[in-house]
């Protein structure tokens, strides 16, 4: 790594750059002997104030964002400590350059890096195409939390060891613009683009402005006319994408229950799962699947017979939880209209699979963010859509509560999940089955109990 750090851009150099390999680190608590030091300027931050203390713990190289007064201190400290300084002009940009240094070396190697785009599941999407891979014998590396955004996905990069056979990110855009600073970084190889739906509508106004944003991965590769996008055909704005070199359609999918049938190229193929719950996340395995057998044919048979065995990460995200006398369909990770109607499908399939009526089934819905001007009517459509499936014990928790319950009409409704937690206990006693969703920042899962959250591998 020191030798793609000599390479980039700077304004200054104390010291003497070490002959050791060393990791990064932009956590000031974790810095040490082992590690370079990114000091990482943000709206409301400036790492370099941590210095003193990254160098107390033996780190011996620090990347810092230049200004006069703090490379004056940065020459000091260099001095009395031994210490290297290297100030940038800009942290960011420096960070992201960085990883695309990286990325080219490491792809140099046989490497290939596969992006995950689109408007909902992408993480499920790269979980599924994840564990494909590691079952199907390569050593991946993969985004991990959240880390999807212009810091996540450069950090994923430079997280890459030279063992690892695949590198897969998620992208992740709530700005125009986001997903091509994304796709530059990182030149990805293929990629699968989930879907297209009503998300971060606050900045993208309609789903039209969505799809070129999230289509971004694929106008990239016809730029350089070389590179795999799979999506779904049945997608009717995905579908609009025409470039047969590139693009390639998952079509005629036919779910049921544990099996998914649909064609790729010129065949078709029936993949069965016992770990998976839902038909997006089959269309997802359909997906990963197709990738994966296009970008390494040689081991398609071994990569198909490894769909059987795919599974899914517990971390608030689609997940039944079973407990002794009910069952918790939990997703507090995030909400948009799409994810909503897609997770009410699949909860609705499965109480229907299990024998549970209706009047056994509660439903808890929380606030879907950053929807726009519409926001209100996005909260009501889904309470009407509720009214129409006939659910009849639902939850409305947050400040768009009111709104859910003008769709619905008999709702109950709270501003804060902690206005209805002291009720969680009478209603586990009366209902087998609940609905619980909602995005981030609304936190549902703090509705269940400890032991309960203990489930989720939390």
């Amino acid at each position: 790594m020191i030798s793609l750090i000599q390479k980039l851009k700077r304004q200054s150099l104390h010291g003497v750059w070490p002959s050791v390999e060393l990791s990064l680190s932009t956590d000031s608590r974790q810095a040490d002997q082992t590690n370079f030091f990114f000091a990482l300027v943000g709206e409301k931050f400036d790492a370099f104030q941590f210095v003193e203390q990254v160098i107390s713990q033996g780190c011996p190289l620090i990347l810092f964002q230049y200004s006069e007064e703090k490379d004056k201190k940065a020459l000091e400290l260099s001095k009395l400590h031994n210490v290297t300084f290297v100030g940038v002009s800009d942290t960011t940009k420096s960070l992201q350059e960085l990883a695309h240094l990286r990325r080219f070396e490491w792809g140099q190697k046989g490497g290939k890096v596969i992006g995950v785009a689109g408007s909902n599941g992408k993480t499920t999407t790269k979980e599924i195409l994840r564990s494909l891979l590691e079952h199907s014998g390569f050593n991946v590396c993969a985004t991990e939390k959240n880390n999807n955004n212009h810091i996540g996905v450069p950090l994923t990069i430079l997280s890459v060891k030279d063992f690892h056979q695949v590198l897969i990110l998620e992208f992740g855009s709530n700005h125009p613009g986001e997903m091509e600073v994304l796709c530059r970084i990182s030149e990805v190889d293929a990629g699968i683009i989930t879907n297209i739906g009503d998300t971060h509508l606050e900045f993208f106004q309609n789903r039209e402005n969505v799809l070129k944003e999230e289509a971004e991965i694929f106008f990239q590769m016809q730029k350089k006319s070389k590179g795999l996008i799979v999506l779904p055909q049945e997608d009717v704005l995905l579908a609009t994408l025409k470039d047969n070199s590139i693009i390639h359609q998952v079509s005629q999918l036919n779910w049921s229950k544990k099996t998914i049938a649909f064609d790729f190229g010129n065949s078709h193929f029936e993949l069965e799962n016992d770990q998976l719950e839902g038909r997006h996340n089959f269309v997802n395995l359909a997906m990963a699947t197709s990738l994966a057998q296009t970008v390494w044919p040689a081991m398609k048979d071994k990569i198909l017979l490894s769909a059987q065995k795919v599974n899914l990460p517990k971390n608030n995200r689609s997940e039944f939880i079973h407990l002794q006398n009910t069952t918790i369909f939990l997703d507090a990770y995030n909400a948009n209209p799409s994810s909503m109607r897609a997770a009410l499908e699949l909860f609705n399939h499965w109480c229907t699979e299990k024998s549970i009526p209706l009047e056994k089934r509660c439903y808890i819905l929380g606030d879907m963010y950053e929807l726009g001007d519409k926001e209100e009517a996005y909260h009501q459509e889904l309470g009407k859509e509720l009214r129409t499936m006939k659910a009849s014990h639902c939850y409305f928790v947050g400040k768009f509560s009111l709104a859910y319950n003008r769709g619905f009409g008999q709702g109950h409704c709270f501003s804060h999940p902690d206005d209805l937690k002291p009720q969680m206990s009478d209603l586990k006693s009366k209902f087998s089955a609940f609905f619980i969703k909602g995005s981030r920042g609304i936190k549902l899962e703090s509705l269940l109990a400890n032991e309960e959250r203990s489930h989720t591998g939390h």
